[in-house]
């Protein structure tokens, strides 16, 4: 019984030690100082985004994205999608990082992400295009052929974790 109480104040230690260790800031999490210009930090998404207005397919948008350090943006709440859509140019559809491989739609920079619960619009995902852009109201996702020419949004995240190596308790 004791060893098992020990072990529990230990793992109790530790957990408060993951959820208070940080680098420079009050929340555990490391901040971005520099970003590139025209880039808007949201620190409550832990990203900053940036809506090209110039017109890319959906593979030249993702390499000027890399070029300045970022991804194109994972849009993947209403949330987001309300920054898109106030930063947008009108009568636009603005790409986004989403893309489909056979039936599932992923995250660009992380092809293990699968994306079951995308806010898009409400006819949408259709059968025609495996690309994914904020639609021109700016209220959800659409899907559309990658090589078409369209504004895009990147994002660079502005927060990460902080690993913390948990003690082995023998």
């Amino acid at each position: 019984m004791f060893k098992w109480l020990v072990i529990f104040h230990l793992t109790c230690l530790s957990v408060v030690s993951v959820i208070s260790h940080h680098a420079g800031s009050s929340d555990g999490f490391a901040r971005v100082s520099n970003l590139p210009s025209g880039y808007i930090n949201y620190p409550s998404l832990g990203v900053a985004f940036k809506v090209h207005r110039e017109r890319r397919n959906w593979s030249s948008a993702k390499l000027v994205c890399k070029n300045e350090g970022g991804r194109l943006a994972v849009i993947d709440t209403h949330e987001k999608i309300g920054y898109i859509k106030s930063h947008k140019p009108k009568f636009s559809e603005v790409w986004v990082g989403l893309s489909r491989e056979d039936v599932h739609w992923i995250a660009t920079e992380n092809p293990e992400s699968r994306h079951t619960r995308l806010p898009w619009e409400s006819n949408g995902p259709d059968s025609f295009g495996n690309c994914a852009a904020v639609n021109v109201r700016g209220d959800g996702l659409c899907n559309k052929v990658c090589i078409w020419r369209k504004a895009f949004a990147c994002e660079i995240p502005t927060a990460t974790a902080v690993p913390y190596h948990v003690p082995n308790i023998v």
